[in-house]
């Protein structure tokens, strides 16, 4: 709990900077949820080091969308019924918050259909996962470098992918997909 409550603070502090004098927290408030999830997880398992990713990834999911006006976003949810790690399951509820935050953010416009789907899937070795998270909505901008992002959400994004050791992939046309 202490190192999750210096990572809301951390984050909080973060958003603050970043904000200056124009405070709109709904992101900051989603991704503080994001960390409830999995404490609410803990409360209702026998097993306190692991988290069913299926049903975490679900309930962060629907408290994003559930959060928007003027959008019915389609979810698809194709995480495997896996149980991983407290340590791995806050860093991905992030990693999927952000993301979905964004594209409802800035790349649900309103036209066409708005699809945010995330898989997760063995690799060939057997021995790491691959997460893709995308969306229906804009394709992402060009002018955003991936690897040295200056917005906040994708360096929250970068330094958690670092923090679970793995990579991060982005195709930007014809739809937006993030593969770690």
């Amino acid at each position: 709990v202490k190192n999750n409550l210096s990572l809301v603070s951390s984050l909080i502090s973060l958003k603050e900077t970043a904000l200056g004098s124009k405070p709109d927290l709904s992101d900051l408030r989603n991704q503080v949820k994001a960390i409830e999830k999995v404490h609410e997880s803990l409360q209702e398992s026998d097993d306190i080091t692991h988290i069913n990713l299926r049903s975490h990834v679900a309930d962060i999911l629907s408290s994003v969308f559930q959060s928007s006006t003027g959008h019915h976003v389609t979810i698809e949810n194709s995480i495997p019924d896996v149980s991983v790690p407290t340590k791995a399951a806050v860093p991905l509820g992030l990693i999927i918050n952000e993301t979905a935050t964004n594209a409802l953010q800035h790349g649900f416009t309103g036209q066409g259909e708005c699809r945010f789907t995330v898989t997760m899937e063995e690799d060939s070795t057997g021995e790491n996962y691959i997460l893709t998270i995308s969306n229906t909505g804009r394709p992402f901008p060009a002018d955003v470098d991936i690897d040295n992002p200056q917005g906040l959400g994708l360096q929250l994004v970068s330094a958690l992918v670092a923090q679970l050791r793995g990579t991060l992939e982005l195709q930007r046309e014809p739809q937006t997909v993030f593969t770690i």
